[in-house]
């Protein structure tokens, strides 16, 4: 089973088990980044699977569990995490072709419907344990999204 799966706004997606093969993936248009959840089964805070979204850069910073949504500071953090960055570089000292050798993934705004779409694949798409909840304490239902695509 892969740990992780990138969903791309031209409907393909990639997914792996390893830090480097998440790098490896292209860069741009991310919609949604899912990945199982770690959290013991037994632990009110496990969801099933975690659905990424919303965010204009996703990547996976050295010694992390899995990879993570993030705003610039963040991508700057991860950045000087790899040894890439010093903590006084700014996001703009680097081309988008180094941030995304870097491993650092571009989110994109899609229209609402087909990024629904997206985002309901995603969190019903076989490979991964069902999506329980949105949050602890939450019960999932995916008639959410189907009721925003009717």
């Amino acid at each position: 089973m892969a740990t992780w799966r990138i969903y791309y706004g031209d409907g393909t997606t990639v997914e792996g088990d390893t830090r480097a093969q998440f790098v490896a993936a292209p860069a741009r248009d991310v919609q949604v980044v899912a990945t199982i959840d770690f959290y013991p089964l037994s632990s009110v805070y496990n969801v099933g699977r975690l659905t990424q979204h919303g965010l204009d850069y996703y990547a996976w910073p050295a010694g992390a569990t899995l990879p993570r949504p993030m705003d610039a500071v963040g991508v700057l953090d991860a950045l000087v995490q790899d040894g890439v960055a010093t903590v006084a570089s700014k996001l703009g000292d680097f081309s988008l072709l180094q941030l995304a050798t870097a491993g650092v993934k571009f989110g994109r705004w899609l229209d609402k419907v087909a990024f629904l779409r997206i985002l309901d694949r995603a969190t019903t798409d076989p490979g991964f344990p069902a999506k329980s909840a949105w949050r602890a304490g939450d019960e999932f239902s995916s008639r959410r999204l189907s009721i925003l695509l009717v």
